[in-house]
């Protein structure tokens, strides 16, 4: 699967990046809004977006582009006011930090298709 990791922290994009790359997927790292907003999300199969994406929340990001994927929201907030917006923007799930890379590695391996 094509997975668009879209976060700023360099660390996270090239953790995320390997474990999906061991897990069988394709990442490409969206590193800021800008980026995101100038491609498509056509072909791509899933989003994995960080709460906190720059200066910008991630949940207004999702608000204002067009994509037609699902989405798993990564955060290092415990509890995130999702304001009940979950399934309007696509939300399947969420990842908080810190995490276990090997479990995570072992769901992302559990995913085929979506």
């Amino acid at each position: 699967m094509k997975i668009l990791i879209c976060d700023d922290d360099p660390d996270m994009q090239f953790l995320l990046s390997y474990i999906l790359e061991e897990a069988g997927h394709k990442p490409v790292i969206i590193p800021d809004k800008k980026r995101l907003f100038a491609r498509s999300s056509s072909g791509v199969d899933l989003i994995l977006m960080d709460l906190r994406f720059g200066e910008d929340d991630g949940m207004d990001i999702l608000t204002s582009w067009t994509y037609e994927c699902p989405v798993i929201l990564i955060t290092g907030v415990q509890n995130p006011d999702l304001k009940g917006r979950e399934k309007a923007l696509g939300i399947i799930d969420i990842i908080r930090k810190p995490f276990d890379p090997l479990e995570l590695m072992t769901y992302f391996k559990s995913i085929k298709h979506l």
